[in-house]
């Protein structure tokens, strides 16, 4: 006699939809009755006429009338959750990326102390590490030099000019009235650093004219 191959028998009987929904519904009925892994040896048991009724698991498990409901478990006519040939196909769980790990890395010099000058704004290093993450930008270090010392239409005085305009801006739209007061504040500590005016003080909002 041949070894029978349980697998290809849970395949072909037990691995569909229906089976697995009839399964469902008697163990259901099992947990509400008390019965569920009490080890009677008992079986709830589905009937021809729709019905339930509870036997012993041997006789349960050797039936062989191929009643309507045997052939909605094994996927046959009748299987209202089979698909074609009675089987189901199960969509395979796509396997997420495992992330990069950023543990153990540094971030750019720039944000970070060694690449900031204790004076205000970003020292060399800091430069050469944000022009490194930023290609294409033209970041250089601060104008230093006094504005009564720079060439009038020189690029450095236009630099400041530009940097004054555009921090006093900002200093004045987007900073606390707590962080433009703090002379050690960065936004002060970069102004004083290019000898902008408004390096220390508040700058108030303009309140527009009625």
């Amino acid at each position: 006699m041949a070894e029978r191959n349980y697998k290809e028998e849970y395949k072909k009987f037990h691995a569909s939809a229906g089976a697995i929904a009839k399964r469902a519904k008697l163990n259901k009925i099992n947990r509400d009755k008390g019965t569920y892994g009490n080890g009677d040896n008992k079986d709830w048991s589905h009937q021809k006429d729709g019905g339930v009724i509870l036997e012993d698991s041997s006789v349960n498990k050797g039936h062989k009338d191929n009643s309507p409901g045997d052939r909605r478990a094994r996927g046959g006519k009748g299987d209202m959750f089979a698909k074609k040939g009675g089987k189901v196909k199960l969509k395979k769980k796509k396997r997420r990326k495992k992330r990069k790990s950023t543990r153990g890395k540094k971030s750019p010099a720039w944000q970070r102390k060694e690449g900031k000058s204790p004076s205000g704004g970003l020292n060399k290093k800091g430069v050469a590490s944000y022009r490194r993450a930023n290609p294409g930008s033209k970041l250089k270090t601060a104008v230093t030099t006094k504005p009564s010392k720079l060439k009038k239409g020189s690029k450095a005085a236009k630099r400041r000019k530009s940097f004054c305009a555009r921090m006093k801006g900002m200093k004045r739209r987007l900073t606390s009235a707590k962080t433009a007061r703090d002379p050690n504040s960065r936004i002060n500590k970069a102004l004083r650093k290019w000898n902008c005016k408004h390096g220390c003080t508040v700058i108030l909002r303009k309140k527009p004219k009625d």
